[in-house]
């Protein structure tokens, strides 16, 4: 590659680099915004909140005040402890806690993973995206832990689980994954 085209790369670089980083902290803002709503729906004070994370009330309150960013598996656990859905807290869509809100005691390993005859999937194009889309997060399952692995990187089970979601909902491929990890220091 000769000079004038790895100066234009290294150009194009910055140029996606900024315009990335500022995208980025729009959504960092908007998925602060939406974890300061469900902390409020829930009916707790940052304390409280930070005490039901098993958290330090600092960081909670450092996040909120946009001071850091939420890790990963900070959402992780708020997803966990409240049932709140990934996606909202994510990218806005769809409800603020899952269907099963407050938090039933339904193990993951219950959750249906077939389209039964009869369902609003009897459609066959209809069941096959959804297998499709179950096969997608089967996929992103594997691949994730792999993907850390590979780079010497050591991943909690909640990081994990919000690094699966991220990836299904952004529709992130292998690159897009190893860049989130290392925009995200895990």
């Amino acid at each position: 590659m000769d000079m004038e085209h790895a100066h234009n790369y290294e150009e194009d670089f910055h140029v996606v680099k900024g315009y990335f980083l500022g995208i980025w902290k729009n959504i960092m803002t908007d998925i602060v915004d939406r974890i300061i709503a469900i902390r409020q729906a829930v009916g707790l004070n940052p304390t409280e909140f930070a005490k039901r994370l098993g958290d330090k009330r600092q960081r909670v309150q450092d996040i909120e005040r946009r001071k850091q960013r939420p890790p990963v598996d900070y959402i992780g656990k708020i997803v966990e402890q409240f049932r709140a859905n990934a996606e909202w807290i994510l990218t806005g869509k769809g409800e603020m806690f899952s269907a099963s809100w407050p938090a039933s005691a339904q193990p993951e390993e219950d959750m249906v993973c077939e389209v039964p005859a009869g369902s609003m999937y009897a459609d066959s194009a209809e069941r096959e995206q959804r297998m499709r889309r179950l096969q997608r997060l089967r996929d992103l399952e594997l691949t994730v832990p792999e993907l850390a692995s590979s780079s010497g990187r050591q991943l909690t089970e909640s990081q994990v689980r919000a690094l699966v979601d991220f990836a299904y909902l952004y529709d992130l491929d292998e690159n897009g994954i190893r860049l989130l990890m290392t925009f995200l220091d895990y």
